[in-house]
């Protein structure tokens, strides 16, 4: 009964070693393809930053302006200013096209 016994706790030992094992590796296999997955993104958003920061570097280059808040402020002028010369341009060529068609009944008229 006590060999019985012994070669049962043996087993369930040896069963649970092979189990913890086997599991312990799909976690690890698993574990391990999360972190590649996070890592791939850190570095991901680590080259969109550095590319961020780059270009800032440039814009502060080129208009010599360090203040942030300046760049943006002329920034949004000139994008207004821009809005408002193409409101203007769509309005001269439609105004141009209207004379050209009253032109051409014009001329037919003639």
């Amino acid at each position: 009964e006590v060999r019985e016994l012994q070669r049962q706790l043996d087993h369930s030992l040896k069963l649970e070693e092979f189990l913890r094992t086997k599991g312990t590796v799909r976690l690890t296999a698993a574990d391990a393809k999360a972190e590649a997955k996070r890592l791939e993104q850190q570095e991901e958003e680590m080259r969109a930053y550095n590319n961020y920061v780059n270009v800032l570097d440039a814009i502060r280059e080129f208009t010599g302006e360090e203040d942030v808040d300046k760049l943006i402020q002329e920034f949004t002028r000139r994008e207004e200013e821009n809005y408002a010369l193409f409101n203007y341009i769509n309005e001269v060529n439609t105004e141009l096209k209207n004379l050209s068609d009253n032109v051409r009944i014009l001329q037919a008229n003639i």
